[in-house]
Protein backbone atom coordinates (compact mmCIF):
# COMPACT_ATOMS: atom_id res chain seq x y z
CA UNK A 1 0.00 0.00 0.00
CA UNK A 2 1.57 3.45 -0.59
CA UNK A 3 1.81 6.41 1.49
CA UNK A 4 -0.98 8.34 0.64
CA UNK A 5 -3.53 5.05 0.51
CA UNK A 6 -2.05 4.86 3.85
CA UNK A 7 -2.44 8.14 5.45
CA UNK A 8 -6.15 8.06 3.26
CA UNK A 9 -7.10 5.29 5.67
CA UNK A 10 -5.06 6.07 8.52
CA UNK A 11 -6.73 9.50 9.04
CA UNK A 12 -10.13 8.11 8.92
CA UNK A 13 -9.73 5.38 11.31
CA UNK A 14 -7.68 8.07 13.68
CA UNK A 15 -11.02 10.28 13.51
CA UNK A 16 -13.45 7.34 14.47
CA UNK A 17 -11.45 6.22 17.18
CA UNK A 18 -11.47 9.13 18.55
CA UNK A 19 -14.91 8.65 19.17
CA UNK A 20 -15.82 5.81 19.83
CA UNK A 21 -15.47 1.83 18.65
CA UNK A 22 -15.07 1.50 15.03
CA UNK A 23 -17.74 -1.78 14.99
CA UNK A 24 -20.26 0.69 16.97
CA UNK A 25 -19.20 3.98 14.54
CA UNK A 26 -19.02 2.71 10.60
CA UNK A 27 -17.56 5.19 8.42
CA UNK A 28 -19.39 6.81 5.34
CA UNK A 29 -16.58 8.07 3.42
CA UNK A 30 -16.80 7.39 0.00
CA UNK A 31 -13.60 5.55 -1.83
CA UNK A 32 -13.62 4.24 -5.66
CA UNK A 33 -15.82 1.58 -5.73
CA UNK A 34 -13.12 -0.66 -7.85
CA UNK A 35 -10.61 -1.64 -4.39
CA UNK A 36 -7.80 -4.18 -4.48
CA UNK A 37 -4.42 -4.65 -2.53
CA UNK A 38 -3.10 -3.54 -5.63
CA UNK A 39 -2.81 -0.64 -8.11
CA UNK A 40 -3.04 -2.76 -11.07
CA UNK A 41 -6.56 -2.84 -12.62
CA UNK A 42 -9.02 -5.27 -11.35
CA UNK A 43 -9.11 -8.75 -12.82
CA UNK A 44 -10.96 -12.00 -12.13
CA UNK A 45 -7.78 -13.50 -10.09
CA UNK A 46 -7.23 -9.71 -8.05
CA UNK A 47 -10.92 -9.43 -7.00
CA UNK A 48 -13.11 -6.97 -7.49
CA UNK A 49 -16.42 -4.83 -6.35
CA UNK A 50 -19.54 -4.83 -7.35
CA UNK A 51 -21.97 -1.46 -7.49
CA UNK A 52 -23.14 -1.28 -4.22
CA UNK A 53 -26.32 0.79 -5.58
CA UNK A 54 -27.52 -2.99 -6.31
CA UNK A 55 -27.77 -4.15 -3.14
CA UNK A 56 -31.39 -4.51 -1.99
CA UNK A 57 -32.99 -3.15 0.98
CA UNK A 58 -32.66 -4.72 4.30
CA UNK A 59 -35.79 -6.65 4.97
CA UNK A 60 -37.41 -6.03 1.39
CA UNK A 61 -38.08 -7.22 -1.41
CA UNK A 62 -35.33 -6.70 -4.43
CA UNK A 63 -36.14 -4.13 -6.82
CA UNK A 64 -34.23 -4.70 -10.06
CA UNK A 65 -32.27 -1.63 -11.16
CA UNK A 66 -31.23 -1.04 -14.82
CA UNK A 67 -33.66 -4.66 -15.33
CA UNK A 68 -30.88 -6.46 -13.43
CA UNK A 69 -32.00 -8.00 -10.04
CA UNK A 70 -29.79 -7.18 -6.78
CA UNK A 71 -28.18 -10.28 -5.46
CA UNK A 72 -30.31 -11.29 -1.91
CA UNK A 73 -28.15 -14.06 -0.89
CA UNK A 74 -26.36 -12.74 2.75
CA UNK A 75 -23.33 -15.10 1.23
CA UNK A 76 -23.09 -13.13 -2.07
CA UNK A 77 -19.69 -11.88 -2.05
CA UNK A 78 -19.19 -8.13 -2.98
CA UNK A 79 -15.78 -7.68 -2.51
CA UNK A 80 -12.75 -10.02 -2.84
CA UNK A 81 -9.03 -10.22 -1.31
CA UNK A 82 -6.25 -12.31 -1.41
CA UNK A 83 -7.53 -14.45 1.75
CA UNK A 84 -10.48 -13.23 2.28
CA UNK A 85 -13.74 -11.69 1.60
CA UNK A 86 -16.59 -9.30 2.13
CA UNK A 87 -20.17 -10.48 1.45
CA UNK A 88 -23.86 -8.93 1.63
CA UNK A 89 -24.39 -10.35 5.15
CA UNK A 90 -21.74 -8.01 6.17
CA UNK A 91 -22.76 -5.05 4.89
CA UNK A 92 -26.85 -5.68 6.38
CA UNK A 93 -24.70 -6.50 9.59
CA UNK A 94 -22.42 -2.92 9.47
CA UNK A 95 -26.06 -1.25 8.56
CA UNK A 96 -27.88 -3.48 11.69
CA UNK A 97 -25.46 -1.63 13.56
CA UNK A 98 -26.84 1.71 13.25
CA UNK A 99 -30.08 3.25 15.16
CA UNK A 100 -33.46 3.13 13.70
CA UNK A 101 -31.98 1.33 10.90
CA UNK A 102 -35.02 -0.79 10.48
CA UNK A 103 -37.16 2.44 10.50
CA UNK A 104 -34.38 4.25 7.92
CA UNK A 105 -34.62 1.86 5.38
CA UNK A 106 -38.12 1.64 5.31
CA UNK A 107 -38.76 5.03 4.67
CA UNK A 108 -36.06 6.35 2.86
CA UNK A 109 -36.01 7.63 -0.66
CA UNK A 110 -33.89 4.52 -2.70
CA UNK A 111 -30.97 7.29 -3.19
CA UNK A 112 -30.44 7.57 -0.04
CA UNK A 113 -30.59 4.26 0.65
CA UNK A 114 -27.92 3.20 -1.75
CA UNK A 115 -25.47 6.14 -0.76
CA UNK A 116 -25.80 4.26 3.02
CA UNK A 117 -25.22 1.03 1.40
CA UNK A 118 -22.50 2.40 -0.65
CA UNK A 119 -21.17 3.83 2.90
CA UNK A 120 -20.74 0.69 4.40
CA UNK A 121 -19.53 -1.26 2.19
CA UNK A 122 -16.77 1.41 1.70
CA UNK A 123 -16.42 0.96 5.55
CA UNK A 124 -15.58 -2.67 5.37
CA UNK A 125 -13.08 -2.08 2.18
CA UNK A 126 -11.12 0.16 4.11
CA UNK A 127 -10.97 -1.39 7.48
CA UNK A 128 -10.24 -4.85 5.65
CA UNK A 129 -7.47 -3.29 3.67
CA UNK A 130 -6.03 -1.43 6.61
CA UNK A 131 -5.93 -4.81 8.53
CA UNK A 132 -4.19 -6.60 6.17
CA UNK A 133 -1.18 -3.55 6.04
CA UNK A 134 -1.23 -3.97 10.08
CA UNK A 135 -0.94 -7.65 10.20
CA UNK A 136 1.86 -7.42 7.41
CA UNK A 137 3.85 -5.14 9.64
CA UNK A 138 3.46 -7.39 12.66
CA UNK A 139 1.02 -5.67 14.86
CA UNK A 140 -0.23 -8.17 17.61
CA UNK A 141 -2.93 -7.15 20.49
CA UNK A 142 -2.05 -8.94 23.74
CA UNK A 143 -4.66 -11.51 24.54
CA UNK A 144 -5.23 -9.58 27.98
CA UNK A 145 -5.89 -6.37 26.15
CA UNK A 146 -8.33 -8.06 23.93
CA UNK A 147 -10.38 -9.28 27.03
CA UNK A 148 -10.72 -5.89 28.56
CA UNK A 149 -11.94 -4.18 26.13
CA UNK A 150 -14.49 -7.58 24.57
CA UNK A 151 -15.73 -7.22 28.75
CA UNK A 152 -16.11 -3.35 28.33
CA UNK A 153 -18.40 -3.41 25.50
CA UNK A 154 -20.34 -6.31 26.30
CA UNK A 155 -21.68 -4.36 29.07
CA UNK A 156 -22.83 -2.36 26.91
CA UNK A 157 -25.06 -4.92 25.56
CA UNK A 158 -26.78 -5.57 29.05
CA UNK A 159 -25.31 -6.85 32.89
CA UNK A 160 -26.52 -10.65 32.33
CA UNK A 161 -25.44 -13.14 29.59
CA UNK A 162 -29.08 -13.83 28.44
CA UNK A 163 -30.37 -10.41 28.00
CA UNK A 164 -26.18 -9.78 26.13
CA UNK A 165 -26.80 -12.41 23.80
CA UNK A 166 -30.87 -11.38 23.02
CA UNK A 167 -29.32 -8.16 22.28
CA UNK A 168 -26.18 -9.09 20.13
CA UNK A 169 -28.46 -11.37 18.29
CA UNK A 170 -30.75 -8.64 17.26
CA UNK A 171 -27.60 -6.99 15.34
CA UNK A 172 -26.56 -10.59 13.83
CA UNK A 173 -23.39 -10.86 16.08
CA UNK A 174 -22.41 -13.85 18.67
CA UNK A 175 -20.20 -13.35 21.64
CA UNK A 176 -17.42 -15.22 19.20
CA UNK A 177 -17.78 -12.44 16.35
CA UNK A 178 -17.46 -9.69 18.68
CA UNK A 179 -14.25 -10.75 20.10
CA UNK A 180 -13.17 -10.96 16.56
CA UNK A 181 -14.57 -7.33 15.13
CA UNK A 182 -13.35 -6.06 17.78
CA UNK A 183 -9.67 -7.86 17.53
CA UNK A 184 -9.83 -6.67 14.12
CA UNK A 185 -10.26 -2.72 15.05
CA UNK A 186 -7.75 -2.87 18.19
CA UNK A 187 -5.26 -4.38 15.57
CA UNK A 188 -6.09 -1.21 13.27
CA UNK A 189 -5.39 1.06 16.19
CA UNK A 190 -2.21 -0.16 17.11
CA UNK A 191 -1.05 -0.09 13.61
CA UNK A 192 -2.11 3.92 13.72
CA UNK A 193 -0.05 4.40 16.71
CA UNK A 194 2.83 3.12 15.58
CA UNK A 195 2.43 4.72 11.91
CA UNK A 196 1.89 8.30 12.68
CA UNK A 197 4.27 7.99 16.10
CA UNK A 198 7.15 6.41 13.33
CA UNK A 199 6.31 7.38 9.83
CA UNK A 200 4.59 10.69 9.75
CA UNK A 201 6.70 12.58 11.82
CA UNK A 202 7.20 15.70 9.35
CA UNK A 203 10.56 17.97 9.42
CA UNK A 204 11.28 21.23 8.94
CA UNK A 205 13.43 20.62 5.88
CA UNK A 206 10.08 18.87 3.98
CA UNK A 207 7.99 21.64 4.54
CA UNK A 208 10.59 23.91 3.35
CA UNK A 209 11.24 21.82 0.12
CA UNK A 210 7.73 21.43 -0.20
CA UNK A 211 6.85 24.77 0.23
CA UNK A 212 9.73 26.11 -2.66
CA UNK A 213 8.53 23.41 -4.49
CA UNK A 214 4.39 24.91 -4.94
CA UNK A 215 5.39 28.92 -3.98
CA UNK A 216 2.57 30.02 -5.49
CA UNK A 217 0.39 27.46 -3.45
CA UNK A 218 0.80 29.79 -0.55
CA UNK A 219 0.52 33.19 -1.93
CA UNK A 220 -2.63 34.63 -0.58
CA UNK A 221 -3.41 37.60 -2.84
CA UNK A 222 -3.71 41.31 -1.30
CA UNK A 223 -7.65 41.63 -0.71
CA UNK A 224 -9.98 43.92 0.46
CA UNK A 225 -13.19 43.73 2.36
CA UNK A 226 -16.49 46.33 1.83
CA UNK A 227 -19.20 46.41 4.09
CA UNK A 228 -20.19 49.97 3.48
CA UNK A 229 -19.11 52.98 1.69
CA UNK A 230 -20.53 56.25 2.72
CA UNK A 231 -20.63 59.34 1.34
CA UNK A 232 -21.83 62.50 3.01
CA UNK A 233 -24.38 64.91 1.19
CA UNK A 234 -25.88 67.75 2.49
CA UNK A 235 -29.99 66.87 3.52
CA UNK A 236 -31.66 68.79 0.53
CA UNK A 237 -29.24 68.22 -1.62
CA UNK A 238 -30.35 68.21 -5.14
CA UNK A 239 -30.34 65.56 -8.07
CA UNK A 240 -26.85 66.35 -9.43
CA UNK A 241 -25.23 66.22 -6.31
CA UNK A 242 -26.41 62.39 -5.63
CA UNK A 243 -25.43 61.72 -8.69
CA UNK A 244 -21.82 62.83 -7.95
CA UNK A 245 -22.05 60.76 -4.54
CA UNK A 246 -23.07 57.46 -6.24
CA UNK A 247 -20.79 58.07 -8.94
CA UNK A 248 -17.75 58.69 -6.53
CA UNK A 249 -19.00 55.52 -4.95
CA UNK A 250 -18.86 53.36 -7.88
CA UNK A 251 -15.41 54.90 -8.40
CA UNK A 252 -14.20 53.66 -4.54
CA UNK A 253 -15.26 49.93 -5.49
CA UNK A 254 -14.46 49.12 -8.37
CA UNK A 255 -10.63 50.99 -6.84
CA UNK A 256 -11.36 48.72 -4.05
CA UNK A 257 -11.80 45.55 -6.45
CA UNK A 258 -8.83 46.51 -8.27
CA UNK A 259 -10.70 47.52 -11.79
Amino acid sequence: MHLFQSLLFLTRYALVLAFGCLLMVPLLHPVPLLAQESDNPPTKSSGQLVDASKLPRPGSAPAGLDNQAPPTDPNTVIAKFDSSSITLGDVDQQLKMRPGAQEFFQNAPPELVRKVRLGALNSLVDRELLFKEAKKNGVAIDDKVLVENVNQVLQQFGPDETQRNERMSAFGLTQEELKKQIGIDLTIKGYIEKFVGKDTAITEQEVKATFDAHPSAYNTPKAVKISHILITVPQNADEASENAAKKKIDEIYKEAQGK
